[in-house]
């Protein structure tokens, strides 16, 4: 079943996240709960090779809260943007985050790069007064939001590439502060 999947899901033109080859994982799924019955069976240490990895994940699950939708494991190594696209990371759940956060701050002003700025505008977020990040090779002064889905799909802001963000507000959006000279 599972190759069956990935065999259409890689020929395939449509490159908008996993959404396509999801069924898949149930497959992997099955097949990992024989193996694990038939490690258990076997006993001795690979008894306690089954309980590691299943500690393993359910702890890696647990730590993901509340980022379900841009959950990866410990592969991604805290960089899903590296490996995910689109949809995979971010449905702007993380806007009303990024709100509160702002207002901690106390921002009065922020520059955004969003998925859908009509969004953003009517979503009814009590963001500061925002206008849209120009495109430019360097980041303008002051607070910068970046959802990672425009950012990795549009390729711009290119200094997005080389200066890490101040903070992150989950896995969806990169915050940055550039001090005014």
């Amino acid at each position: 079943m599972a190759l069956g999947v990935l065999a259409v899901g890689m020929t395939s033109h449509i490159n908008i996240g996993v959404r396509h080859v999801l069924p898949m994982y149930s497959a992997f799924a099955v097949c990992g709960g024989v193996m694990a019955e038939r490690l258990w069976r076997a006993g001795g240490k690979a008894v306690c090779f089954v309980v590691v990895l299943l500690a393993w994940h359910t702890i890696s699950g647990a730590l993901a809260h509340p980022d379900y939708i841009s959950y990866s494991n410990e592969i991604a190594g805290g960089h899903l943007e590296r490996i995910l696209a689109d949809s995979d990371i971010d449905w702007a759940q993380e806007m009303k985050r990024l709100a509160v956060r702002l207002e901690e701050l106390h921002v009065k002003h922020v520059y955004l790069k969003g998925n859908d700025n009509g969004f953003m505008g009517s979503s009814g977020l009590k963001l500061p007064p925002w206008e849209l990040l120009p495109d430019d090779d360097n980041p303008p002064r002051g607070w910068v939001a970046i959802q990672v889905t425009a950012w990795k799909l549009s390729q711009k802001p290119k200094w997005a590439e080389r200066i890490p963000p101040t903070e992150k507000i989950g896995n969806a959006i990169f915050l940055y502060y550039f001090p005014e000279k």
